[in-house]
């Protein structure tokens, strides 16, 4: 509610980047990514957490289905589904938590297509999330997909975006999501267009 620099908040337990974190409102939920540990890098299925309202550590919440970085996540306010993602192969997996639980994920469904460096977001209020571009298994695609967080069973078919389009940031509030900058495929480079979709309907 108000605006100044970044303040110390607390750590996760260990260094890690590509990752992805969620909100159901009170506490924010992180999953996945890749730690380094000199010349290497490890990806790792951890799960952590910490209580928005209060500062300090990251505390352990239990782990995903499958290790993996470069994955995106998206909430109804309750239910966290972390989406897709990158290891050895990438990944098509969507696995779930519920917020205000602590536990180990759970299969969710499937994507349309294995899929890292995407973007994701859900209402929060309501119960659609939106998964905008990325890379598949070779190249870009321009695909928006959808799925309802309540329930389990693969994503369908949304819409398209205007390129081919990864490497971005998403976010939403009830009615519109956005789809923010970004790398377009095709030669075009790095993109500050501000893509949106009304989430209520397909397009």
């Amino acid at each position: 509610s108000t605006t100044g620099n970044a303040t110390d908040f607390g750590d996760l337990p260990t260094r890690r980047n590509r990752s992805a974190c969620e909100s159901n409102g009170t506490r924010a939920i992180h999953g996945g990514g890749t730690t380094h540990d000199g010349s290497s890098e490890s990806d790792v299925n951890n799960i952590e957490y910490i209580t928005i309202a209060n500062t300090g550590n990251a505390t352990d919440f239990g782990d995903l289905t499958v290790a993996r970085e470069r994955l995106s996540a998206a909430s109804n306010g309750s239910r966290i589904v972390f989406v897709g993602g990158l290891a050895n192969n990438n990944y098509d997996t969507m696995d779930y938590v519920t917020g205000d639980t602590t536990g180990n994920a759970t299969d969710f469904g499937d994507l349309l297509t294995v899929l890292s460096n995407h973007g994701a977001t859900g209402t929060g209020t309501g119960d659609r999330a939106i998964v905008f571009g990325g890379n598949p298994s070779s190249g870009y695609h321009n695909v928006i997909q959808y799925f309802a967080v309540s329930t389990t069973g693969n994503s369908a078919d949304f819409g398209d975006l205007l390129g081919t389009d990864s490497y971005a940031s998403a976010c939403c509030n009830a009615t519109k999501a956005q789809f923010v900058g970004g790398y377009r495929g095709g030669g075009t480079g790095d993109i500050n267009i501000i893509q949106e979709v009304t989430m209520a309907t397909l397009g």
